[in-house]
């Protein structure tokens, strides 16, 4: 990435926040939990926008997109294109698990964000190849 913060770096604090082996048998600390969703989602939300940003450029244009603007593009996108709607579908559960971590106080399920990491990573593997096959 050319100069700038690499979101990915989100992901890897998630997945250290969430312990070593990113499952949910031991259990951790909530607001670790809670924090790692967090980032795992911001992870993928910023590289998906990035990634929008890329391919269709005069999208956005100068407005700043919210977060359900970034999904629905690849959701709009997908058509015929398994991976993109795949990758709209994530993000609209990641977002969901982040706005539940960062405002419902009560307990979360202890696999919460083992799941927040795994559908991040599963946008991340997409957003890569995509970004190969260009």
């Amino acid at each position: 990435m050319a100069g700038g913060f690499d979101w990915w770096h989100f992901l890897f604090l998630a997945k250290k926040l969430a312990g070593q082996d990113c499952s949910c048998n031991e259990p951790n600390p909530e607001s670790e939990d809670r924090t790692a969703i967090g980032r795992a989602y911001y992870a993928v939300y910023n590289a998906a926008l990035d990634h929008i940003n890329a391919v269709d450029p005069l999208y956005f244009g100068r407005d700043r997109a919210r977060h359900g603007d970034v999904s629905g593009w690849f959701l709009e996108h997908g058509g015929s294109n398994e991976s993109y709607r795949k990758i709209g579908k994530d993000l609209q559960r990641l977002y969901t698990e982040r706005r539940g971590a960062d405002y419902n106080k009560t307990r979360r399920n202890p696999c919460s964000a083992y799941d927040a990491i795994h559908w991040a990573q599963g946008i991340y593997d997409r957003l890569a190849a995509k970004t190969t096959s260009s």
